[in-house]
């Protein structure tokens, strides 16, 4: 008969069935379970939705005059019949569905618990041990694994083999490890199981004494040991089987194909198959291209017909040995100097050769000699080397270059000269007559030196060109000075600006040319005369305009330039003419402002002026 203390909990009917309309799941605050009474069941796990587990009324003493009516918060495993029988509702998976189990040792127990509430509003913890049952066999995630064993491992060297793994616990899980190998390894190859290591085994144990349920200590790990060297010549494979059996009827067994791969010891070196290589590479080459080599044998440079041999586009090297051992990586002998390294990059696993920064032939080395190191991979590893020879091949890859130094005469105000400009402007004054003066001194080069790369020659290109005369001064390796002459006479108001195009293009493959613009300015002269729009002007204003209004405007425009088409105006009044000035004046555009108030009975005829 439930205790004082639970009858003490009780709440009234009505509020506890409204509450649990609502709750799932009850919780009950300020008490905890062990506080409770407690009713115990056991069902075996995936047993069928509606199998009755057992009834309350046989874990707890009542007279038989008196029944109780007990509740169970909803949930998707177990309910509660009103005759007290508590019936399977769900799925009871306890190996793949961990929620069911609430104890904090899962998998080693699996237990759900809730609350029962009976119809005087006392609770009642309720516990449901879900038992496991043989129902999965042990598996790897894979069904093989492949390892490598070196051919001159001694014997005891062990290697780890992945454990099985079987959601089933205690004598449903793993039990044992078998090995199964061919009847020509028996005595090679030997199993060991690593132990078992945790520090909750004690504990385990201990909720399985408090269950009486059977639970074996989990298996170890399995450790593939080799008792005998091996011979990879001799067999380089061998195939073996891994077993894992679990402990409890109906007995399931799950199998693991292991691959031995005997693995190669590195006992060759990597050779080249030619000693030598040599290549010559264009200046213009661009960055990553790759670089052609000849290779060379270690007694000739020339096939059987007198040919070189083919061209390669890479060094390469062989090793007798496999895998790691015979694996080639390609690179920079230490010797190598860092300028050639930053010149050329090598592919470590291709061994090409490319250019890795730009090359020039005028401003940088134009050879290199290194070495090519041919490095496996094995342990320790081996290597060997090859001689590598880059000329550098000049092309025709700079247009000429043109510096102009003026005359000091002709040199205009903020004129370029530099020869990294465009264009350069002088100066010369018109209505000079000029017989071969001496207008700049061009200077002009060619950094190449490959044939016809070096050699130039230039020329004028102007619509004045009886003006300009291009001469030849004199002449150095890949330099040329030329003398630039202007005659005649120039009219700065036919033109103010005259402009000289110096070409000049050389003699390579393919040609080449640049070409510098000379502006030539005209230095204005005072040589024309204002002149007006009209010869005359007839100006009409009102009578009484206020002092400072406008009478009009006169304009004349002077085809000089600066200071010589600058005007001023002036009034000139007729002779015999008195106190004129005082009436009329006229400012630096031409405007005729009255100074006094116009009296038209004053002047009836106007006034005569000349400007």
């Amino acid at each position: 008969m439930l205790d004082q203390a639970g009858r003490s909990l009780a709440l009234s009917l009505p509020l506890l069935l409204i509450s649990l309309s609502f709750m799932s799941t009850l919780e009950l605050p300020r008490l905890s379970r062990r506080d409770l009474p407690q009713v115990l069941f056991s069902v075996k796990e995936n047993t069928e939705p509606g199998h009755v587990v057992g009834s309350i009324y046989d874990k707890i003493s009542l007279p038989l005059d008196r029944r109780l009516q007990f509740f169970l918060p909803k949930n998707p495993f177990f309910t509660f019949d009103a005759d007290g029988s508590l019936v399977v509702t769900g799925h009871l998976d306890r190996d793949d569905n961990p929620s069911l189990c609430k104890e904090p040792v899962y998998p080693e127990i699996c237990e759900w618990s809730n609350f029962l509430i009976d119809n005087t509003g006392s609770y009642i913890s309720l516990r449901v041990n879900i038992e496991d049952i043989n129902d999965n066999a042990p598996r790897w995630p894979t069904p093989s694994v492949t390892i490598t064993i070196p051919e001159n491992s001694a014997p005891n060297f062990t290697t780890e083999l992945s454990p099985a793994h079987d959601p089933d616990y205690g004598e449903n899980g793993i039990k044992e490890y078998k090995l199964i190998t061919p009847s020509a390894f028996e005595d090679t190859f030997q199993l060991r199981i690593s132990p078992y290591q945790s520090a909750n085994l004690k504990r385990y144990q201990t909720r399985d004494q408090q269950r009486r349920q059977k639970s074996a200590v989990p298996i170890g790990s399995p450790n593939l040991v080799l008792m005998k060297p091996l011979d990879r010549e001799e067999l380089p494979w061998i195939n073996l089987t891994l077993l894992a059996i679990d402990g409890s009827p109906p007995f399931h067994t799950g199998s693991l194909d292991i691959y031995v791969r005997v693995g190669d010891e590195n006992d060759n070196s990597p050779y080249f198959t030619f000693q030598r290589y040599v290549a010559q590479v264009p200046e213009i080459a661009p960055v990553g291209s790759i670089i052609q080599l000849h290779p060379i044998s270690s007694n000739r440079q020339a096939d059987d017909n007198g040919g070189t041999v083919s061209l390669v586009d890479h060094v390469h090297a062989v090793d007798r040995d496999e895998g790691a051992n015979g694996r080639i990586y390609y690179s920079f002998a230490r010797s190598t100097p860092l300028e050639t390294q930053k010149s050329f990059a090598i592919d470590s696993q291709t061994g090409q050769l490319r250019v890795a920064s730009p090359l020039s032939y005028d401003d940088g080395p134009t050879s290199w000699n290194f070495q090519v190191v041919a490095t496996d991979n094995g342990r320790p590893p081996r290597s060997s080397l090859t001689d590598v020879s880059i000329q550098l091949k000049d092309t025709n890859n700079h247009a000429p270059s043109i510096t102009i130094q003026s005359s000091a005469s002709h040199q205009a105000p903020h004129s370029q000269t530099d020869s990294s400009e465009e264009s350069t402007t002088l100066q010369v004054m018109e209505n000079v007559k000029l017989e071969r003066k001496l207008l700049a001194t061009l200077t002009v080069t060619d950094r190449d030196t490959a044939a016809g790369g070096g050699e130039f020659g230039c020329s004028l290109r102007s619509e004045d060109s009886e003006h300009f005369l291009l001469v030849l001064k004199g002449q150095l390796p890949q330099v040329m000075i030329y003398d630039l002459f202007v005659s005649g006479v120039f009219d700065r108001e036919k033109g103010p600006v005259r402009h000289v195009e110096v070409h000049c293009e050389d003699k390579g493959t393919p040609r080449l040319s640049s070409s510098h613009l000379i502006r030539i300015l005209i230095d204005d002269e005072n040589d024309n005369s204002p002149s007006f729009e009209f010869p005359f002007y007839r100006l009409t204003t009102k009578e009484g305009q206020p002092k400072g209004s406008i009478v009009g405007q006169v304009r004349a425009t002077d085809p000089d330039a600066g200071e010589n088409s600058r005007l001023v105006y002036d009034i000139q009044w007729p002779k015999g003419t008195r106190g004129m000035d005082k009436v009329l004046n006229i400012d630096r555009d031409g405007n005729l402002t009255a100074k006094v108030t116009l009296d038209r009975e004053a002047a009836p005829y106007g006034y005569n002026l000349t400007v």
